[in-house]
Protein backbone atom coordinates (compact mmCIF):
# COMPACT_ATOMS: atom_id res chain seq x y z
CA UNK A 1 0.00 0.00 0.00
CA UNK A 2 1.10 3.55 -1.03
CA UNK A 3 1.03 5.30 2.20
CA UNK A 4 2.30 8.70 0.75
CA UNK A 5 0.20 8.39 -1.85
CA UNK A 6 -2.77 8.08 0.36
CA UNK A 7 -1.86 10.89 2.46
CA UNK A 8 -1.91 13.30 -0.07
CA UNK A 9 -5.37 11.85 -1.22
CA UNK A 10 -6.58 12.41 2.63
CA UNK A 11 -5.23 16.14 2.56
CA UNK A 12 -6.86 17.21 -0.61
CA UNK A 13 -10.55 16.11 0.52
CA UNK A 14 -9.73 17.95 3.96
CA UNK A 15 -9.29 21.10 2.22
CA UNK A 16 -12.11 20.69 0.09
CA UNK A 17 -13.94 19.56 3.02
CA UNK A 18 -13.22 22.77 4.65
CA UNK A 19 -14.17 24.93 1.43
CA UNK A 20 -17.63 23.14 1.20
CA UNK A 21 -20.57 24.10 2.62
CA UNK A 22 -22.24 22.00 5.63
CA UNK A 23 -24.98 20.27 3.49
CA UNK A 24 -22.16 19.65 1.43
CA UNK A 25 -19.80 17.72 4.02
CA UNK A 26 -21.77 14.13 4.08
CA UNK A 27 -21.00 13.83 0.30
CA UNK A 28 -17.08 14.60 1.56
CA UNK A 29 -17.13 12.17 4.02
CA UNK A 30 -18.58 9.44 1.80
CA UNK A 31 -15.65 10.16 -0.72
CA UNK A 32 -13.03 9.77 2.12
CA UNK A 33 -14.46 6.49 2.63
CA UNK A 34 -14.44 5.53 -0.78
CA UNK A 35 -11.00 6.44 -0.94
CA UNK A 36 -9.91 4.70 1.76
CA UNK A 37 -11.36 1.60 0.75
CA UNK A 38 -10.08 2.04 -2.97
CA UNK A 39 -6.55 2.09 -1.35
CA UNK A 40 -7.18 -0.36 0.35
CA UNK A 41 -8.09 -2.80 -1.97
CA UNK A 42 -5.18 -1.51 -4.34
CA UNK A 43 -2.56 -2.41 -1.84
CA UNK A 44 -3.74 -5.78 -0.83
CA UNK A 45 -3.79 -6.81 -4.26
CA UNK A 46 -0.46 -5.48 -4.78
CA UNK A 47 0.85 -7.90 -1.93
CA UNK A 48 -0.60 -11.02 -3.12
CA UNK A 49 1.08 -10.31 -6.69
CA UNK A 50 4.92 -9.58 -5.13
CA UNK A 51 6.34 -13.82 -5.29
CA UNK A 52 7.91 -14.44 -1.67
CA UNK A 53 11.65 -13.51 -1.64
CA UNK A 54 13.47 -16.84 0.00
CA UNK A 55 16.36 -15.46 2.31
CA UNK A 56 19.30 -16.22 0.39
CA UNK A 57 21.45 -19.19 0.93
CA UNK A 58 25.08 -18.46 1.94
CA UNK A 59 28.15 -21.29 0.54
CA UNK A 60 31.10 -21.61 2.01
CA UNK A 61 32.31 -22.65 5.69
CA UNK A 62 29.76 -21.01 8.54
CA UNK A 63 30.61 -18.43 10.72
CA UNK A 64 31.89 -19.23 14.25
CA UNK A 65 28.59 -18.29 15.58
CA UNK A 66 26.67 -20.05 13.03
CA UNK A 67 28.58 -23.60 14.06
CA UNK A 68 26.77 -26.27 15.97
CA UNK A 69 28.58 -27.40 18.72
CA UNK A 70 29.27 -31.30 17.98
CA UNK A 71 29.05 -33.97 21.13
CA UNK A 72 32.51 -34.86 22.11
CA UNK A 73 33.97 -38.07 20.87
CA UNK A 74 34.50 -41.04 23.06
CA UNK A 75 37.37 -42.86 22.60
CA UNK A 76 37.23 -46.44 23.08
CA UNK A 77 39.76 -48.38 25.18
CA UNK A 78 41.64 -50.61 22.14
CA UNK A 79 41.25 -54.19 23.41
CA UNK A 80 44.35 -55.92 23.19
CA UNK A 81 44.51 -58.94 20.79
CA UNK A 82 45.67 -62.10 21.55
CA UNK A 83 48.08 -64.07 19.15
CA UNK A 84 47.12 -67.55 18.81
CA UNK A 85 48.01 -69.59 22.08
CA UNK A 86 51.06 -67.68 22.78
CA UNK A 87 48.48 -64.95 24.76
CA UNK A 88 49.11 -65.47 28.22
CA UNK A 89 45.63 -66.67 30.40
CA UNK A 90 45.25 -62.96 32.30
CA UNK A 91 44.37 -63.35 36.12
CA UNK A 92 45.60 -66.70 36.83
CA UNK A 93 48.89 -67.24 38.73
CA UNK A 94 50.83 -70.47 37.36
CA UNK A 95 53.09 -72.44 39.74
CA UNK A 96 54.48 -75.77 39.13
CA UNK A 97 54.41 -77.79 42.54
CA UNK A 98 53.73 -80.56 43.91
CA UNK A 99 55.10 -83.94 45.10
CA UNK A 100 57.93 -85.11 42.66
CA UNK A 101 57.06 -88.74 41.31
CA UNK A 102 57.06 -90.78 38.22
CA UNK A 103 53.67 -91.69 38.96
CA UNK A 104 52.68 -88.22 37.98
CA UNK A 105 53.63 -89.08 34.26
CA UNK A 106 52.69 -92.97 34.29
CA UNK A 107 49.49 -92.06 32.12
CA UNK A 108 51.98 -90.50 29.27
CA UNK A 109 54.53 -92.79 29.46
CA UNK A 110 52.75 -95.54 28.66
CA UNK A 111 50.78 -94.09 25.84
CA UNK A 112 54.26 -93.17 24.27
CA UNK A 113 55.67 -97.20 24.89
CA UNK A 114 58.31 -95.28 27.12
CA UNK A 115 59.98 -97.27 30.36
CA UNK A 116 60.90 -95.64 33.93
CA UNK A 117 64.36 -95.73 32.78
CA UNK A 118 64.38 -93.69 30.18
CA UNK A 119 63.46 -91.22 32.21
CA UNK A 120 65.52 -91.19 35.15
CA UNK A 121 68.38 -91.69 32.91
CA UNK A 122 67.22 -87.86 32.26
CA UNK A 123 66.40 -86.57 35.90
CA UNK A 124 66.90 -87.64 39.54
CA UNK A 125 63.94 -87.74 41.24
CA UNK A 126 63.85 -86.67 44.87
CA UNK A 127 61.41 -86.02 47.35
CA UNK A 128 61.17 -82.40 47.37
CA UNK A 129 62.89 -81.43 43.36
CA UNK A 130 63.68 -83.15 40.02
CA UNK A 131 67.27 -82.33 39.22
CA UNK A 132 68.90 -82.94 35.41
CA UNK A 133 71.45 -86.04 34.65
CA UNK A 134 71.66 -83.92 30.90
CA UNK A 135 74.82 -81.67 30.03
CA UNK A 136 73.65 -81.35 26.59
CA UNK A 137 70.54 -81.64 24.18
CA UNK A 138 71.09 -83.86 21.57
CA UNK A 139 71.60 -80.62 19.17
CA UNK A 140 74.06 -78.24 18.24
CA UNK A 141 72.13 -75.43 16.49
CA UNK A 142 71.08 -72.85 19.07
CA UNK A 143 67.25 -72.62 18.01
CA UNK A 144 66.78 -75.92 18.00
CA UNK A 145 68.55 -76.52 21.22
CA UNK A 146 66.83 -74.19 22.70
CA UNK A 147 63.26 -76.07 21.71
CA UNK A 148 64.69 -79.28 23.37
CA UNK A 149 65.54 -77.45 26.56
CA UNK A 150 61.99 -75.97 26.69
CA UNK A 151 60.74 -79.62 26.21
CA UNK A 152 62.61 -81.33 28.63
CA UNK A 153 61.75 -79.07 31.22
CA UNK A 154 57.96 -79.18 30.33
CA UNK A 155 58.98 -82.95 31.41
CA UNK A 156 60.58 -81.90 34.67
CA UNK A 157 57.46 -79.82 35.42
CA UNK A 158 55.28 -82.86 35.26
CA UNK A 159 57.43 -85.10 37.31
CA UNK A 160 56.47 -82.49 39.65
CA UNK A 161 53.16 -81.50 38.57
CA UNK A 162 51.33 -83.94 36.61
CA UNK A 163 51.12 -80.88 34.00
CA UNK A 164 53.36 -80.51 31.64
CA UNK A 165 54.66 -76.70 32.32
CA UNK A 166 57.98 -75.26 31.70
CA UNK A 167 59.93 -72.77 33.76
CA UNK A 168 61.53 -70.27 31.30
CA UNK A 169 63.76 -68.68 33.75
CA UNK A 170 65.01 -71.99 34.62
CA UNK A 171 65.40 -73.26 31.26
CA UNK A 172 67.21 -69.49 30.22
CA UNK A 173 70.07 -70.53 33.32
CA UNK A 174 69.90 -74.58 31.93
CA UNK A 175 70.86 -73.18 28.50
CA UNK A 176 73.51 -70.21 29.75
CA UNK A 177 75.35 -73.27 31.18
CA UNK A 178 75.07 -75.50 27.96
CA UNK A 179 76.02 -72.58 26.32
CA UNK A 180 73.15 -72.57 23.89
CA UNK A 181 71.27 -69.35 24.96
CA UNK A 182 71.17 -65.91 22.68
CA UNK A 183 68.96 -62.73 23.16
CA UNK A 184 66.12 -64.55 20.73
CA UNK A 185 65.57 -67.31 23.04
CA UNK A 186 62.31 -65.63 23.86
CA UNK A 187 61.68 -65.32 20.57
CA UNK A 188 62.67 -68.83 19.45
CA UNK A 189 59.69 -70.07 21.66
CA UNK A 190 56.92 -68.11 20.55
CA UNK A 191 57.47 -68.71 17.40
CA UNK A 192 56.56 -72.47 18.14
CA UNK A 193 52.75 -71.97 19.28
CA UNK A 194 52.36 -75.81 17.86
CA UNK A 195 54.80 -76.93 20.78
CA UNK A 196 54.11 -74.66 23.48
CA UNK A 197 51.14 -72.69 24.61
CA UNK A 198 51.67 -69.56 27.14
CA UNK A 199 50.04 -69.56 30.36
CA UNK A 200 52.53 -66.63 31.52
CA UNK A 201 55.45 -64.65 30.97
CA UNK A 202 57.75 -67.16 32.24
CA UNK A 203 55.14 -70.67 32.03
CA UNK A 204 54.46 -72.93 29.25
CA UNK A 205 52.65 -75.64 28.87
CA UNK A 206 53.38 -78.19 26.24
CA UNK A 207 50.38 -78.85 23.20
CA UNK A 208 49.36 -82.07 22.30
CA UNK A 209 51.90 -81.69 19.21
CA UNK A 210 54.55 -80.33 21.88
CA UNK A 211 54.11 -84.01 24.14
CA UNK A 212 54.69 -85.91 21.08
CA UNK A 213 57.89 -83.80 19.84
CA UNK A 214 59.32 -84.53 23.27
CA UNK A 215 58.58 -88.22 23.41
CA UNK A 216 60.99 -88.54 20.36
CA UNK A 217 63.40 -86.24 22.18
CA UNK A 218 63.48 -88.87 25.04
CA UNK A 219 64.25 -91.64 22.48
CA UNK A 220 66.67 -89.67 20.80
CA UNK A 221 68.84 -89.08 23.93
CA UNK A 222 68.12 -92.46 25.31
CA UNK A 223 69.91 -93.74 21.86
CA UNK A 224 73.04 -91.66 22.14
CA UNK A 225 75.66 -92.50 24.82
CA UNK A 226 75.24 -92.10 28.71
CA UNK A 227 76.00 -88.58 29.52
CA UNK A 228 78.71 -87.36 31.20
CA UNK A 229 77.60 -86.14 34.90
CA UNK A 230 77.06 -82.12 34.99
CA UNK A 231 76.84 -80.26 37.87
CA UNK A 232 73.39 -80.79 38.95
CA UNK A 233 70.69 -78.11 39.04
CA UNK A 234 67.42 -78.67 40.73
CA UNK A 235 64.08 -78.22 39.50
CA UNK A 236 61.86 -76.48 42.22
CA UNK A 237 58.71 -78.44 43.09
Amino acid sequence: MNYTRLLALIEDIKRIGAECSESERPFVFKMIEDVLKSEMMNGIKEAAAKPEVMPAVRRGRPKKSEVEIAAPKIKRKKRGRRKGSSAAVAGRKVEITGKPSIENVRAFLESAALTDVSVRSLFAIGEESVMRLYNNVGEEKKAKAQLNAVLLNCLAGALISGRFLGNLKQVRSDCKEMGIYDNNFTNNIKRHPELFRFLEKNVVELTDAGKQELVELIKMMNAQSTPSAPSVQPQQA
